[in-house]
C-alpha cells in the first residue's frame, strides 16, 4: 500500500480545475456557437471582430442608400422623359406657327396649347418629389453615401427644369411674353432655337443621369461583395468549430474524470492508513 505525496495530491488537484475551466470555455463556445463568448477570451480578436461588424452593417446600409438613390434617379428619368415629350409637341406648335399659311386664329389655337404645356413642364418641376425633396426644381447637389467610411459619396447634380430655366422663355424688353411665344411667324421661328436649346440641356441632363446610374449600381456591386467577404471573415474569426471544440470537450471530460478517480483512490488509500492505527 502507498500514500501519495501531498505534491502529487496539489499537482492533481490543480490539474483538476484547469480541466473545469477549460470544459466550461468549451461549453460556453458550444453554447453560443463563438468562439470567443466573452471579451476575456481574445480581447484583440474582440476589437477586431466590432471593426468588422461596424463595417458590415456600414456597408448595408450603404446599399440601402444606393437604392433609394437609384429610386430618386429613376425618378428623375422619367420626369426628363415627361418634359421631352413636351418640349417636342412644343417644336412641333412651333414649326405649325412658323408659316403664312396659317390665320392669327390658329396661331391663337396653337399659342393656347403651347401655354398649356409650358404649364406642364413647370408644374413637373415644381411637384416631382421624392421623399419630400424637390428633384427638379432645385439646383442644390443630391449627395449618395455609397461607403461604410466617411467621404464616401457620390453626388447627383440637379438642375432646375421649369419653361424659364430651359430658356423656353427669354427675359429682357423685346422678348415676347409666355401668351406670345409664337403669336407671329418671328416669334415662332426665334421660339424653334429656344426648344432646341432646351433639348440640348434635357439630353445633357438626362445622359447625366444614366451615368450616375451606372456608377450607383458598380459601386452597389461591389459594396455586397465587399460586405459578402467580410461576413465571411467575420464568421471565420468568431464562429467555433463545433467538431473540434466537441473533440477538446471530451478530452478535457476524460481527463476530469480519471483526475477525479485519483483523487477518490487517493482519499480511500488514506482512510485505510488511518484504519490501521486505530486501537
Amino acid at each position: 500500500m502507498r500514500v501519495h505525496s501531498n505534491a502529487q495530491i496539489a499537482f492533481t488537484a490543480n490539474r483538476t480545475q484547469k480541466n473545469e475551466m477549460s470544459i466550461e470555455k468549451s461549453l460556453g463556445k458550444l453554447t453560443t456557437g463563438k468562439e470567443m463568448p466573452k471579451g476575456s477570451d481574445n480581447a484583440s480578436g474582440v476589437t477586431i471582430s466590432e471593426k468588422m461588424r461596424a463595417q458590415i452593417r456600414g456597408l448595408a446600409r450603404a446599399q440601402h442608400n444606393m437604392n433609394d438613390g437609384l429610386s430618386a434617379l429613376e425618378t428623375m428619368n422619367e420626369g426628363m422623359n415627361n418634359i421631352s415629350g413636351l418640349t417636342d409637341r412644343a417644336r412641333e406648335l412651333a414649326i405649325l406657327a412658323a408659316t403664312d399659311t396659317l390665320t392669327d386664329e390658329d396661331r391663337a389655337i396653337a399659342q393656347g396649347e403651347l401655354t398649356n404645356i409650358l404649364d406642364s413642364i413647370d408644374e413637373t418641376a415644381q411637384n416631382l418629389e421624392f421623399n419630400t425633396r424637390a428633384i427638379l426644381g432645385e439646383a442644390i447637389p443630391l449627395v449618395i453615401q455609397i461607403g461604410s467610411n466617411a467621404n464616401q459619396k457620390i453626388e447627383i447634380n440637379l438642375i432646375e427644369v421649369t419653361a424659364e430655366k430651359l430658356g423656353l422663355i427669354k427675359t429682357g424688353p423685346n422678348a415676347p411674353k409666355r401668351d406670345e411665344l409664337i403669336a407671329t411667324r418671328e416669334h415662332a421661328e426665334a421660339f424653334i432655337q429656344n426648344i432646341d436649346d432646351a433639348t440640348a440641356a434635357i439630353s445633357k441632363h438626362m445622359t447625366e443621369i444614366g451615368s450616375k446610374m451606372q456608377a450607383i449600381e458598380s459601386h452597389m456591386a461591389n459594396a455586397a461583395m465587399y460586405e459578402s467577404n467580410l461576413t465571411r471573415a467575420l464568421s471565420q474569426l468568431e464562429d467555433v468549430s463545433v467538431s473540434k471544440e466537441m473533440m477538446h470537450f471530451v478530452q478535457s471530460d476524460i481527463r476530469q474524470q480519471g483526475d477525479q478517480l485519483l483523487i477518490r483512490q487517493v482519499n480511500t488509500n488514506l482512510k485505510e492508513i488511518l484504519q490501521l492505527f486505530q486501537p
